[in-house]
């Protein structure tokens, strides 16, 4: 016969209590979780009707309730997002597309997304406000200084030009430090006098003086030079850059300009071709030979030319192959005097590459860069 159990303020206790005494298997089950799998398969009595509603009601509670904005959780994972957009230089919008709201959704169901302004007005500036203060803090353990600053123009269309202010230093405990304290775009003319009133802007902001700078590094450009006319004693031309120019200046001689040439015009042949592609994986993988593509040069970075023609040296015989293979093409092989060029032209460059890898080290102090 059905018995009533009071639950006065929606208290589960007497329930619980009855399910103890009266129907241990039921209160088993239910500790174990089983208990909506009894009711679909059973007749629910009075006592197990009323234990299926409470748990319903819990289930469907715990599956509406979103964290709140302010709660611990909530701040953790908007932070946790926050670091995800800046470190991997993500855009705003990912935070509303359609295939990141569905992974949180599944991996977070109680948490809601914040707008894209949101991020991009609140949570992306506050972090950048706190790491600029540890920054700061962390420069003041200084001593002297050593200072960088480089013009360059971003990779996308729009290539746009950016200015960037980096420092070096010694800490108390004898360990390198470098920050670039700012990169700000720079559409103003490329004047000395830009570049210097952008400088001494950068001193102030960060707090250090003058007098405590050991040396100004830049690149050889005239309007870098004429900045940093009076840090005479301290400005230093990046070696880095000269070592650039004088690489780039023998590239221009007419024998290894035409060498470089014909291994430029070979790989944009490949890199046009699907068919040639396809051709060359399948010599490379008769020859036994490891499955490498063709690079293609930047031409403003001698790195770019030496690895292009490396790779074509290293890549010869399938290559030859896969164009003797295919009717009309074989006059885009390199001519033998090419070739030998090009070789001696790896072993010049093979030492200057390490070199500037060694340059570009940030685990040691170089001076030059």
């Amino acid at each position: 016969m059905p018995q009533k159990v009071s639950a006065k303020g929606g208290n589960m206790s007497n329930m619980m209590a009855h399910l103890r005494d009266h129907h241990p298997q039921l209160c088993s089950e239910l500790k174990r979780g089983r208990v909506m799998d009894r009711t679909r398969t059973n007749p629910p009595t009075a006592c197990t009707s009323s234990v299926t509603v409470a748990q319903t009601i819990t289930q469907a509670f715990e599956r509406k309730a979103a964290y709140a904005p302010t709660s611990k959780h909530a701040k953790d994972l908007t932070a946790a997002i926050s670091y995800f957009i800046a470190k991997d230089m993500m855009p705003f919008q990912t935070v509303e597309r359609p295939g990141f709201l569905n992974v949180m959704k599944v991996a977070v169901p109680h948490y809601k997304v914040p707008s894209r302004n949101h991020f991009s007005k609140t949570e992306i500036p506050k972090m950048y406000n706190d790491l600029k203060a540890e920054v700061a803090k962390s420069v003041t353990q200084g001593t002297y200084y050593a200072a960088t600053t480089d013009i360059w123009t971003s990779e996308s269309g729009a290539g746009q030009p950016y200015i960037s202010f980096t420092i070096h230093y010694l800490s108390p405990d004898w360990k390198l430090s470098s920050h670039c304290l700012e990169t700000q775009f720079f559409p103003e003319d490329h004047t000395s006098q830009n570049i210097t009133e952008f400088f001494k802007n950068m001193l102030e902001e960060w707090g250090i003086k003058k007098q405590d700078l050991c040396c100004i590094t830049t690149d050889n450009a005239t309007n870098m030079v004429k900045a940093f006319e009076e840090f005479t004693d301290l400005w230093l031309g990046c070696f880095g850059h000269n070592l650039n120019l004088a690489i780039s200046k023998a590239l221009k001689i007419q024998r290894v300009d035409t060498a470089v040439r014909a291994c430029r015009h070979l790989v944009q042949a490949f890199s046009r071709s699907w068919k040639r592609k396809r051709a060359l994986k399948e010599k490379q993988n008769t020859l036994n030979v490891p499955q490498k593509a063709l690079i293609h040069d930047v031409v403003t970075r001698w790195g770019s030319t030496h690895k292009m023609v490396e790779r074509f040296l290293s890549e010869q015989q399938p290559v030859c192959a896969t164009l003797a293979a295919e009717k009309g093409t074989y006059h885009l092989m390199p001519k033998d005097a090419d070739i030998s060029v090009m070789e001696q032209l790896c072993q010049l460059l093979e030492p200057l590459s390490k070199l500037t890898d060694a340059l570009a080290s940030e685990t040691h102090v170089g001076i030059q860069f």
